[in-house]
Formats: structure tokens, C-alpha cells, sequence
């Protein structure tokens, strides 16, 4: 009985294909779709699924026909597996492929509601990238700028070590016998020696100061640029993400909540249904403001700062989000350390000032001392 079914089906489709008379049956096709739906989705996987039941649907009925034809008023053989007619055989063929075409559906939906699910997740935890990586960026950065600092430092003890052996040569040489008329010239020479060392001192703290704060705010700028243009990279990565916006969102359950919310929602004149996640973010198409590339400097800032070029993105996810709240967070971060920096410099520089000029008031009075000898 089967192989006279296959038979007639391959049969019955060699003549459809030849002949350009419409069937009675050839409505009963149109459950599946017209021609151009079928061509429009012919990739997809409901097309495919829709294209073979559409042309199963077709062969079979096809093949009944033909058969029911032929068997005119004879009763069926086997009255458990065919009915007595046409209508009765084709309403319960249209009615399996139905079944099998909603199975599809139904199982297209849960993949498509279980890839969003993954993708949610992922773009969940793809988010914690951006902290952990700007976090390694900014050690290295504040790293980096303390050791410049160290050499900047090591070099000027060497210089202030020189100058306190001078210093305490001229202590040495200044005795109570220079106070006497007769080494009235050794006495200015010392003096003068003493005076050429302590303006030396005062140049070298003066261009320690300057060589730290330049290296600072120096180290402050390849911050600034590196940081931007790590940022920049992360946020045209992140476009590349797929993500929940880029799958068809299938269908999805209403969340259901309980009476006593549905109670004072419709009090409130709420919708009882949410269409949409309150908490979802912004989507698509997003421009990122700059960083501001003008605060980090020594003296007075600027009234109005100037910013870093902004970045213009495809998409808004949550590691765009992330990107540049962890940027913004690095900036303000280094700016603190910055700005310590600077105080820090300016105080040594006050507390060597201050230690060199109690010194010249101490070598100014023992030398009033010496002469007031004589």
C-alpha cells in the first residue's frame, strides 16, 4: 500500500509540474504560504520548515486525489489508516502538517527565548571586562610615574649631598681668627663662597621642583591619550557583540504578578501587562563624551574644559556602559593621585626652602659672631 502511494505521489507530481491547471485541493496550499513568502524566507528556518511542508502537502494531496479518484465508490481496504473520501483525507493531512509546522514554531520560539537568555547573560558578564582591564591600565600608569619620580629624586640627593659638603666646609673654615681686620678678604671670600653655594641650592630645589612637576603633568598626558584611545578600541570591540537586540525576540510570556498588584495597578490607571523592561538601557546609536584633557596641569585650570575626542557607537550595551564608567572612574582616580603628587612636590620644596634659609640665618650670625671678636 505504500509503495502504490509513493508511486502515485511521484506520478500525480510529474503531472502538476506539467500541467498548469489549478486543482480543487490547490486553496488547501495556501496555509503555508504564497510564492513570494516562501521566497522571502527561504533561508530562514520556519521558511524551510513552511517550503517542505507546503510541497509535502502538495505531493500528497496530489496523490490522493488521484487515488480517490481511481477508487470511485469502492469502499477503502484499510478504513483505520484511510478515509472513505477526499475532503475527509485532505482535512487530515492539512491538519498533521499543521501539527508539525506548530511543533517547528513552538520549538524555533524556545531556541530563540533560550539564545536571548545566553546572550543576556553574556552580555552580563561581559561587562566586568572593561573594570579589571583599566584597572591593570591605571596601576601601570601610576607605577610608571612613580618611578620616574624616584629617578627624578635619586638625582637630586646626589646634587644636595654635594652641596652639604660644601656647606660644612664653610662651617669648618669659619673661624674666630678670620674676624680679625688683616683676613678681612678671606673672611668676604668665605662669605661670598658660602653665598654662591646656597644660590646653587636654591636653583637646584628650584629645578627639582620644576622637573617633577613637568614629568608629572607629562605622565599625566600619555595617561589621558592611552586612556582614550584603550577606551575608544573597547567601545568599538563591544559594537561587535551580539547581542539581545541583534535576535528576533519570538514570543514571550507576560510576566504574571499577584492580584494585589494588578489591583492597584488598575486603581493607578497602569497597563496591567509590561510591554517593555523597565530597567532595559537606551539602545542603539550612542556618541560617548570625551575625557577632559585640561585639568591635569600645575597652576590654575582652565574655566572651561577641553575634552577628548568623543566616540560614536553603533550600539549601547551594558560593557559600553561599563567601558566608560570604568574610563571616567581611572580619570578621576589618576586626577586625585595627580593633584597629591603636586602637593607633595610643592611641600618638600617648602620644607627644603625653609631648612636652607634657617641655615643661612645660623651662618649669618656665627659670621656677625667672628667679626664682633675683634
Amino acid at each position: 500500500m505504500m509503495k502504490f502511494l509513493f508511486v502515485m505521489l511521484v506520478y500525480s507530481i510529474r503531472n502538476r509540474r506539467s500541467s498548469s491547471k489549478p486543482s480543487k485541493y490547490e486553496k488547501k496550499t495556501v496555509i503555508f504560504g504564497d510564492g513570494m513568502e516562501e521566497e522571502d524566507n527561504a533561508n530562514h528556518f520556519l521558511g524551510i520548515i513552511r517550503k517542505s511542508l507546503k510541497e509535502a502537502l502538495d505531493g500528497l494531496l496530489a496523490a490522493a486525489e488521484l487515488y480517490y479518484r481511481q477508487k470511485g465508490s469502492r469502499t477503502v481496504t484499510r478504513p483505520q489508516a484511510l478515509q472513505e473520501t477526499f475532503e475527509q483525507c485532505s482535512d487530515v493531512v492539512v491538519q498533521k502538517l499543521q501539527s508539525y509546522y506548530q511543533q517547528s514554531d513552538e520549538y524555533h520560539n524556545q531556541c530563540l527565548q533560550e539564545l536571548r537568555h545566553q546572550l543576556t547573560q553574556l552580555e552580563k558578564l561581559v561587562a566586568h571586562i572593561p573594570q579589571l582591564v583599566v584597572s591593570d591600565f591605571l596601576k601601570e600608569h601610576i607605577d610608571l610615574s612613580k618611578s620616574a619620580r624616584t629617578g627624578f629624586e635619586a638625582h637630586f640627593k646626589q646634587i644636595q649631598e654635594n652641596l652639604e659638603q660644601k656647606q660644612k666646609e664653610h662651617q669648618h673654615l669659619l673661624r674666630p681668627a678670620l674676624g680679625h681686620p688683616h683676613q678681612k678678604d678671606k673672611l668676604e671670600s668665605l662669605c661670598q663662597s658660602e653665598l654662591n653655594r646656597h644660590q646653587e641650592y636654591l636653583d637646584a630645589v628650584e629645578n627639582h621642583t620644576k622637573n617633577l612637576q613637568d614629568n608629572a603633568v607629562d605622565n599625566a598626558r600619555k595617561f589621558l591619550d592611552a586612556l582614550a584611545r584603550m577606551s575608544e578600541n573597547q567601545l568599538l570591540q563591544f559594537d561587535n557583540e551580539l547581542v539581545v537586540d541583534d535576535v528576533e525576540k519570538g514570543r514571550i510570556d507576560a510576566t504574571k504578578y499577584p492580584t494585589t498588584e494588578l489591583i492597584r495597578r488598575k486603581n493607578a490607571g497602569e497597563p496591567l501587562e509590561d510591554s517593555e523592561d523597565k530597567d532595559a538601557l537606551p539602545r542603539g546609536k550612542n556618541t560617548w563624551t570625551g575625557l577632559a584633557n585640561s585639568e591635569l596641569v600645575v597652576g590654575p585650570k582652565p574655566d572651561k574644559p577641553q575634552l577628548t575626542a568623543s566616540v560614536t557607537t553603533a550600539k549601547t550595551a551594558l560593557g559600553h556602559n561599563a567601558t566608560i564608567k570604568a574610563r571616567d572612574g581611572a580619570y578621576q582616580e589618576y586626577k586625585a593621585q595627580f593633584e597629591r603628587a603636586l602637593q607633595q612636590i610643592e611641600d618638600e620644596k617648602q620644607r627644603l626652602l625653609v631648612a636652607e634659609q634657617r641655615w643661612m640665618d645660623s651662618w649669618n650670625k656665627s659670621v656677625e659672631k667672628v667679626k664682633e671678636l675683634y
